[in-house]
């Protein structure tokens, strides 16, 4: 009704009582109608979604009378409409924009339309009947509001999965003063940064601020931000992203959507602990219509900031305490003591609390450890200054190391958080943690849950304060040798290519965490390995992370230390592979990669992995003559990789798989389809050998050997193995009928081409 009444010329019809006495004109004029009359307010309500329109009007259409709403609408309505044909479409998008109405409905509502008068007003009653028989939600005066302005957020509930701000700690306490202050200026500002030192309760004040005002929302939405605001929009986790969506247009889909949330929407972004001048996307985010919570370490000096302090009421630090140190009540004067030893710091006062309660010191043994150390905190200023994520003064930094180490921490524990220290800021499952660290069982990681040094989060998924985060790598100096188990795992999937994994994010995170944490003190096991994930990173086109991990081989190459004649020829052929891919200059990739089989040529003698490697660098320099236009360059350089395949020196692997494909499609361009028919049937035998002959890689390596063979001039030859692909491909493609579509259209060219005798199953195609 609301649409209506804004598409009406004013001279025509002038108030919203008249719109009703049209619109309701046959029950108005019904026996139904004797003792009913609109009031103005009531009228007022009804349009302001504040009341449920009456149940008389209601119950007058809803029993087989929607054709006189639709009469009078075609009378009495659309004579005073200033734009028809846009309030039709408008009523359309209301309902396609409606994610309660199901699919169904829309499209039997949406059937109703038309360009006739008669059906548009058949339309316009069937979607006012149906309104009116739906459940009425009252909205409360904030949301009216909203309304009347145009600033009401979609719900995100079937467009975003697992976005919730996580619940606040049950033993959150003595912040509500802060609440206040933080809600205050998010309805004036609707940008505010929260910032305090690191374990101050920054971000549990904003989950608990998120839980105590989420019925003032439409949404809430939560990032923990990893130090690339970008790659943490885009990994949000959409209903409607898919596997093969690039990073680059997922993030403008993802962000697109961001932005016409409006300020009934509050986003998180939860330890943003950089310089707000070092995130290049923040200005864009800053952008953003809805409301914004930041918690940083940082002390922003161009926006809304709020500064969270220590607690200064006792009451509640002994709140806090008892809640890990059950005795706390009966050594008052003493905790009060170790409090403001550690200045109420809240973290300090949490650990304190825990290791007393796991009774390695008494309360006076502890205060007296902290007394004796004489580190305490002097100043704000103090506590504030930091540099590249770590705590730069000593007062700060030397009382955090205090009590961090008071905990007699066994060496499976510190590995465990020297790992953990190199995982992403948001976690990791359990699971994956105890295979990471080929651990016998999740014992030692529940431990340091107990002794709160990892905190678990629903989905049995376990994160590390960046407070504790920073004092591990502090002193626990994790390294290439003492984290080699985590290194090795992650080596062990880069080393599985073509198999895709659903954890990647975490293992190219991980591997980010490796790359700025990680002492390296092994540097001839690091090169192997960032070769090798190198390798596995390029199947994901990751530009950044590939160009960081080249300037990392380049720099251990450049030392001179470690190194032989393969890992520079590697260097080069990495180097080819982003100068090709990314720059797309293949002529200088090309280069590249002959100067990379030089030096491989250039030894004496080859071992087994120098001879893999000589043959995927031969395809790679064949893949840049092809696309300089170079057939038979990229012809002879792709056999010459294969001849050592032939010889026996070079088993088929999963890394020769796409070289051979590769020669088969070239072969056969060039007229020469008989030459890939040997190294096809070579990687038939692997599959059968590995016993994976029922899947879509082995029909379409059986297929190709098919056409290889009528390319060949062999039908006879070639009807086996195209009839042994198509049962493959019906079987696999059974619930892809799209897919099946696209087999079938294949063979019924071949059907055209060479008649039904040499083709299996002809009435399938059909």
């Amino acid at each position: 009704m609301t649409v209506l009444r804004r598409y009406l010329q004013e001279d025509q019809m002038g108030n919203q009582l008249d719109l009703m006495y049209a619109l309701f004109r046959s029950f108005l004029q019904s026996e139904e109608a004797a003792s009913f009359d609109l009031d103005n307010g009531q009228v007022c309500r009804w349009l302001n979604g504040m009341a449920k329109v009456s149940p008389k009007i209601t119950g007058f259409y809803l029993t087989g009378k929607e054709d006189l709403l639709a009469a009078d609408i075609r009378e009495e309505i659309f004579p005073y409409l200033s734009d028809p044909d846009m309030a039709i479409q408008e009523f359309c998008h209301l309902i396609l924009q409606d994610p309660s109405v199901s699919e169904r409905k829309k499209r039997t509502l949406l059937e109703e339309n038309g360009t006739d008068p008669a059906q548009q007003a058949n339309f316009l009653a069937d979607v006012l009947c149906f309104a009116l028989g739906r459940e009425f939600l009252k909205r409360d005066a904030r949301t009216k509001t909203l309304r009347a302005a145009g600033n009401l957020s979609p719900s995100i509930l079937d467009f975003i999965f697992s976005a919730d701000p996580p619940r606040p700690c049950s033993y959150f306490c003595g912040r509500d003063a802060e609440m206040e202050q933080l809600h205050d200026l998010l309805s004036e500002n609707g940008k505010v940064f929260v910032h305090g030192i690191p374990g101050i309760g920054k971000s549990e004040l904003a989950k608990a601020y998120a839980s105590r005002y989420q019925k003032e929302y439409t949404n809430l939405l939560y990032i923990a931000y990893s130090g690339n605001l970008v790659r943490d929009i885009s990994e949000m986790d959409f209903a409607e992203d898919q596997p093969e969506e690039n990073e680059q247009d997922r993030f403008r889909r993802h962000n697109r959507f961001l932005r016409s949330l409006q300020t009934d929407t509050l986003l998180i972004v939860d330890n943003f602990d950089t310089a707000p001048e070092e995130e290049a996307f923040l200005p864009v985010l800053l952008k953003y219509r809805c409301q914004i919570l930041f918690t940083t370490r940082y002390r922003p000096r161009h926006y809304t900031a709020l500064e969270i302090t220590e607690i200064q009421d006792a009451a509640m630090l002994f709140q806090l305490a008892e809640r890990f140190y059950p005795e706390a009540a009966d050594h008052t004067e003493v905790l009060e003591q170790v409090f403001r030893t550690v200045h109420a710091h809240t973290l300090a006062v949490e650990l304190a609390a825990r290791l007393l309660g796991k009774g390695v010191l008494t309360p006076e043994e502890l205060l007296e450890k902290l007394k004796a150390e004489n580190v305490a905190l002097q100043s704000q200023e103090t506590i504030h200054t930091n540099k590249d994520n770590r705590p730069q003064k000593a007062t700060y930094y030397q009382h955090i190391h205090l009590l961090f180490s008071l905990y007699k921490l066994s060496a499976p524990q510190q590995a465990v958080l020297r790992c953990m220290a190199l995982v992403p800021p948001q976690g990791i499952s359990v699971r994956r943690l105890v295979q990471w660290m080929q651990l016998s069982s999740s014992n030692t990681p529940e431990e340091l849950v107990d002794a709160g040094f990892l905190h678990p989060q629903p989905g049995y998924c376990l994160v590390m304060h960046p407070l504790i985060r920073e004092i591990t790598l502090a002193d626990e100096k994790p390294s290439v040798t003492n984290c080699r188990c985590l290194l090795q795992e992650i080596q062990k999937q880069c080393l599985l290519l073509g198999v895709s994994i659903d954890f990647a994010p975490l293992l190219f995170q991980t591997v980010d965490g490796i790359l700025d944490h990680c002492i390296r003190d092994d540097p001839e096991y690091f090169l192997l390995w960032l070769e090798d994930v190198f390798g596995y990173a390029d199947n994901y086109s990751d530009e950044p992370r590939l160009r960081r991990i080249l300037e990392e081989i380049q720099d251990i190459l450049e030392r001179g230390k470690v190194g032989k004649a393969k890992d520079h020829a590697i260097l080069l052929d990495y180097t080819a592979a982003l100068t090709g891919n990314y720059d797309h200059r293949y002529r200088e990739a090309a280069e590249l990669d002959r100067k990379a089989l030089d030096i491989l040529n250039q030894q004496d003698s080859l071992n087994s992995t120098e001879r893999q490697l000589f043959c995927n660098i031969s395809s790679n320099l064949s893949l840049w003559y092809t696309r300089l236009q170079q057939p038979q360059r990229a012809y002879e350089q792709m056999k010459l990789g294969l001849q050592l395949l032939s010889d026996g020196q070079v088993e088929v692997s999963r890394n020769t798989i796409p070289q051979i494909l590769n020669f088969s499609i070239i072969a056969a361009n060039l007229g020469r389809p008989e030459e890939g028919i040997p190294y096809l049937q070579m990687l038939r035998k692997l599959y059968q050998q590995q016993q994976m002959t029922e899947g879509s890689d082995y029909a379409e390596v059986t297929y190709r050997l098919g056409t290889l063979y009528l390319a060949a001039g062999q039908p006879k030859a070639a009807k086996d193995f195209l009839e042994e692909a198509w049962q493959i491909f019906k079987t696999v493609y059974a619930d892809q009928p799209k897919l099946l579509e696209e087999k079938k259209a294949f063979y019924r060219t071949l059907l055209q081409m060479l008649g039904a005798q040499f083709l299996p199953d002809p009435q399938s195609l059909t």
